[in-house]
Parts: C-alpha cells; structure tokens; sequence
C-alpha cells in the first residue's frame, strides 16, 4: 500500500496544543499525514500539498490566519466569535480567513473540553449543567461538527490540489451497557434480600421475587445473552461497565463477594468486552476509584481497559488523568444526561487533552451519542426515539464516525423509562 502523501503545514510558531489539534485533524479524522515547518523559505521549496496557517502572506498556497486559542498558555473565557454558517455552528469568525473561520481552533475548543474548565453552573449531582454547554445554547448538540469542519478543509484543499486524497473512514455502531447491577432481584445479599421481599410482600410482588430467587424465571436483569446474540448477528461491538463499589444512595450494585455475582461477571467476559462502571462518588476520592479497579481485575484475572463514570459523573481533567495512569486505555464518559448528541462535538474517538498541564494524556476519550434513559424520557414513544436515533446515525454515516450507543439492563426490561428499550435497540440494529 503506497503511503499517504503529506500536508505540509507552515505555522510561524510550534506548542503542544498545536500538535494534538494537527494530530486529531488531519492524522485521525482525514488519513493524511503531516509535517508542520516553522521555516517560511523551506516551506515554500517543497513539492506537494500545503497549507499555511500564519499570518504570513504566501502566494497560490490555501491560507487559514490562525485565531490566538492555539497559541495561548492559559485557560480564560474566550471571544468565540460564534455563527451560523448554511446551518453549521462555527466559532473563531475571521472575515480576511479563505473560510471564514478558524476551523482549528473551533475543534480544539471543543475536543479540549474548554468550556468545562471555566466557570459554570452545576447540576444537582455537581455536573457541568447541560444548558451551560455552547452548543446546546446554539441547537447544534446532534451535529459532529468537528468532523464537519474536517470534511470541509479537505475538501477546500481538494479545490487547490486535484491529488489531495483524505479517508474519513467508515461508519460503525458501538452498543455499550452500563451494568449498575448485574442481577434485580436475586445475588443481594441476606439483608437487602430480606428487606427487599417484606416490601414486596406489601406490595403483592413477593411471589414474583421468589420465583427469580429459587430459580424458576430468570431474573430480569440478566439479558446479557440476548444482547451478546442480537450484536454477534449485528456484527457490532459490545462492551459492558460493570460496577462493583460499595452501596449508597446513587448505587445499588450487588455485592461484588458474591459467588454468584463473580461467577456471571467473568461468563459475561467470555462474550464481551467488559470494563470498569466506577461507583457514584468515586469521582470524589481518588482511592474509592483504584479499589473498585483493583476488584474487578481481581474478578476477571486481567487488567481493564475501559472505564465509564456512573451517572456520568466526573472531575475534569482529575478523573481522566487517574484512569490514565491507572492503564486504562478508552473511557466512555463524555455525553449528555439529559438529551441525545455529542458533548464534545465529535463523533470520533480522541486523546485527552490535559489543559491544567498542557500534556495530552495515553488515554482516549469515546463519545456517547445516545442513551436509552434519555430516548425514553425525552420522545415517551419509540417511534419518535428510533427517528432520532436514525437521524444520528445518518449524520454519524456522512463523516465516517462511531456511534456509541448507551443502554441500561433496568430500561431494556422496562424495570425504568417510558418504554421498555429492547424492541428500539433491536429496531435501530436491523438499518445499521
């Protein structure tokens, strides 16, 4: 296989939030490798595709005058100059710009995370308050603008030069389940076993308990091979977060000793990929985080990869930089709890970029862009959450990006939701 041309790029000074917004852009989203050069002379002797981005004037050579985010040392509210352009939300307006626009910029902002790290409402459970996000103030959540502004710059250069030949990759569906507890009724432990069935028997449920307890129904809960089975025949990835902390008011996880809970964790390892859903106030203390990692690769007998945050709960940048050297490889935190779309605008995975210490750290960030919980609170009715998700996967196609798609044991049965969400999950897998 011939090895990718290269995008010379002249930019009249060289930081590290330079290199990572190159790295994701070109080298990630567009195939296209890249070499950046500071030496205007240099520059301007090579034979090949080229872009300047400076202030310099250079002749015939596509020119994009950089806005100051990516040169700067410090965090601090920004003139994002923000606008609609045939219906796209792009930031940093620079009208003497061949685009208008500083599209590098506009994806640092987003993929660096830059508006959680500033001053911001929260929500009851300490988050970054979704109606504080910019691109839920502009309607722009289901867009994956980062990979539009991808596309766009490709194919501006494509107008320049007729060889110019990027890869956006192709389109794929993640189904990803947060696991908050293996198993409803049965595996509680003798004290909430008890508790749990005089509340039932109030309630006239005690029977149904029994029979799940005895082992004559299957506990509701445990779906994990009908998922296995319909995602094998989908040809799509599954990956679990398995929570194994402590019991609170936000976690009511089975307990993680039991033979039982042990025995079905490592089954589902077999079949699945299974990673790490750490407990509600792990975020708070750093060694609530590492014990739960430490117990579940005891369990597995294997070190883990993944992580996802319960409640979607975290401290940025503190929670990644932990997962990060703690090996973790992949978290899958970053989304919205209260509507559908991409909190970082980017349908794509991407390394964390640490702004506190202007590092990028090993670990990659996974985008959600649905969960069941919000489908079936927000449309009430299937029809209306299987469009939305339909309607996401067509702008995910387009780009070539990854859907994640986050699904819940208590939804999918119909334990919580409007809806039971099987029926969508398999509805939404039949046009993928």
């Amino acid at each position: 296989m011939d090895k990718p041309a290269t995008l010379f790029i002249f930019v009249q000074k060289v930081n590290q939030r330079l290199v990572y917004t190159a790295n994701e852009f070109f080298k990630r989203r567009m195939g296209v490798d890249f070499e950046i050069v500071t030496n205007e002379t240099a520059f301007e002797s090579f034979d090949g595709f080229k872009l300047n981005y400076s202030s310099a004037e250079i002749e015939g050579i596509p020119s994009i005058v950089p806005a100051s985010l990516l040169f700067e040392k410090r965090i601090h509210s920004q003139e994002l100059d923000a606008f609609s352009d045939d219906g796209v939300l792009k930031l940093f307006q620079l009208k003497h710009n061949s685009l208008g626009y500083d599209p590098l910029a506009a994806s640092f902002f987003f993929l660096s995370r830059y508006e959680e790290y500033l001053l911001h409402r929260k929500d009851e459970h300490d988050r970054f308050l979704a109606d504080e996000f910019l691109v839920v103030k502009e309607k722009a959540e289901c867009s994956p603008l980062v990979e539009i502004y991808v596309q766009e710059v490709a194919e501006w250069l494509m107008e320049t030069y007729s060889g110019f030949k990027p890869d956006f990759g192709k389109p794929r569906v993640e189904i990803t389940i947060d696991v908050d507890q293996v198993f409803a009724l049965k595996s509680k432990g003798l004290a909430r076993s008890i508790l749990a069935s005089l509340s039932d028997l109030l309630r006239g449920k005690l029977l149904a308990r029994l029979r799940v307890m005895f082992g004559l129904e299957k506990d509701p809960n445990d779906v994990y091979d009908h998922l296995i089975s319909i995602c094998e025949k989908a040809n799509v990835n599954l990956q679990l977060f398995i929570q194994v902390g402590g019991n609170s008011r936000f976690d009511v996880n089975n307990p993680p000793h039991l033979a039982a809970i042990k025995q079905r964790i490592t089954e589902l390892s077999l079949s699945a990929k299974v990673g790490l859903h750490p407990s509600y106030y792990s975020s708070d203390d750093d060694k609530v985080l590492l014990n739960e990692m430490e117990r579940l690769r005891n369990i597995l007998a294997q070190p883990i990869k993944a992580s996802r945050q319960h409640y979607l709960r975290f401290r940025i940048p503190n929670t990644f930089r932990q997962l990060d050297e703690m090996g973790v490889k992949e978290d899958y935190s970053f989304g919205f709890t209260d509507r559908n779309g991409f909190r970082a605008s980017t349908c794509k995975p991407f390394r964390f970029y640490d702004l506190q210490r202007e590092e990028v750290l090993e670990i990659k960030m996974i985008p959600i862009a649905t969960m069941d919980l919000v489908s079936t609170r927000v449309h009430h009715d299937q029809d209306l959450a299987l469009k939305e998700m339909k309607a996401i996967w067509e702008s995910v196609s387009k780009v070539g990006g990854l859907m994640v798609t986050m699904w819940h044991p208590e939804v999918l049965n119909g334990l919580e939701g409007e809806f039971a969400s099987f029926s969508l999950l398999e509805d939404f897998l039949k046009d993928v």
